[in-house]
């Protein structure tokens, strides 16, 4: 994008004159209802590349899925009035307080069902218990985020992130699952987008959806993202 972007001087003002990558990107927009990756350096002009194509695009049935907090708030002022910016977590979790009216936050929720499960678990022949129901607390939320079945899945998990390796905690992170699956009254910050993207929930839908690091979702956000995307229509990464 950054290559042969320009901007030139008209009675005074900066005007907004596209690359022709821009112009790709922008002509994708008006004929296509394809998905699109578009790659792109840093500071190579995505935001500017967002506000422009949303004035092909209309500013209706259009979200764009910020990747954080920070980046939607700085978003907000740039897009059009009608584009509802938000970040993924936030979206799952205006979706569950439709489903869950009186669902709560609890950050917690996984440490206090492992803390409240002891009984359940295999600590039997666990030297150090802290560092057990850490490792476990950690494996919990990856099987979540990657919505893992199987225990194939779950080794895998282990090994990518250093996790302490055994039939005894994979078996105990998928009963603290089933016992967190069981749980509606709270929630935490990995069920925001796990909930909506396991359960047959309504999901808002809408007919354009940008997604920003599209690179960087997990399993468990591309369910939900494809849950929000109306059928026959595309969402475009602006990475």
């Amino acid at each position: 994008v950054s290559q042969s972007r320009y901007y030139y001087l008209s009675f005074g003002h900066i005007m907004f004159k596209p690359s022709p990558y821009q112009e790709a990107i922008f002509e994708h927009i008006r004929t296509s209802k394809q998905h699109a990756v578009i790659e792109a350096v840093v500071g190579s002009g995505k935001t500017t590349t967002l506000v422009e194509s949303l004035k092909i695009c209309g500013t209706t049935d259009v979200i764009f899925v910020a990747f954080n907090k920070h980046i939607a708030e700085e978003l907000v002022p740039k897009v059009p009035e009608g584009v509802k910016v938000t970040t993924m977590h936030a979206f799952g979790f205006s979706q569950l307080k439709k489903a869950y009216p009186k669902i709560f936050l609890d950050n917690n929720k996984v440490r206090k069902t492992i803390n409240n499960s002891l009984t359940k678990l295999n600590l039997e022949f666990v030297d150090d218990k802290f560092e057990y129901v850490s490792n476990l607390t950690s494996l919990v939320d990856l099987l979540r985020l990657n919505l893992c079945e199987s225990r194939e899945e779950a080794f895998q998990i282990i090994q990518k992130h250093s996790l302490i390796s055994g039939e005894n905690i994979i078996n105990d992170a998928f009963t603290i699952i089933q016992l967190l699956n069981r749980n509606r009254a709270t929630l935490d910050f990995v069920d925001m987008i796990y909930i909506p993207a396991i359960e047959d929930l309504k999901i808002q839908e809408y007919g354009l959806v940008m997604v920003d690091e599209c690179q960087d979702l997990s399993k468990c956000q591309i369910k939900l993202l494809t849950k929000m995307t109306k059928p026959n229509v595309s969402y475009r990464d602006w990475e």
